[in-house]
C-alpha cells in the first residue's frame, strides 16, 4: 500500500493531514472512502510524487499539494480490514 496526502503546518510542531489517498498494490480505481476523526500518526515522507502517480492523482481530484506520507497503524487496518471502507457503487 502507498499513501499520499496533503498536509498543513499549523504552527509549533502541529499540524493537520487531509485528502489523503491510499494505493492498493498497483490500482488506481477508486473503491470507496473513510471518514476519520482522528487521522492518525502518518507524516511526508523525503519521496518525489512521481508524475505518473500526480497524472492518475488528479484524476481523482485537483489537489495538487500532497506528498507521499508514511502508512500509520490505521491505514493499515484498512487494508486488512477492507470490510470499514464505504464502497464506491457507480450508479
Amino acid at each position: 500500500m502507498k499513501a499520499f496526502a496533503q498536509f498543513i503546518d499549523i504552527g509549533n510542531k502541529i499540524g493537520i493531514r487531509k485528502n489523503t489517498i491510499l494505493q492498493f498494490g498497483d490500482s488506481w480505481t477508486l473503491i470507496g472512502a473513510v471518514w476519520m476523526i482522528n487521522p492518525g500518526s502518518s507524516a511526508p515522507c523525503n519521496t518525489h510524487v512521481q508524475d505518473e502517480e500526480l497524472a492518475k492523482l488528479n484524476t481523482i481530484d485537483s489537489n495538487n499539494q500532497r506528498q507521499v506520507a508514511s502508512v500509520d497503524r490505521t491505514m493499515g487496518f484498512l487494508e486488512k480490514n477492507p470490510d470499514w471502507i464505504l464502497y464506491w457503487r457507480e450508479a
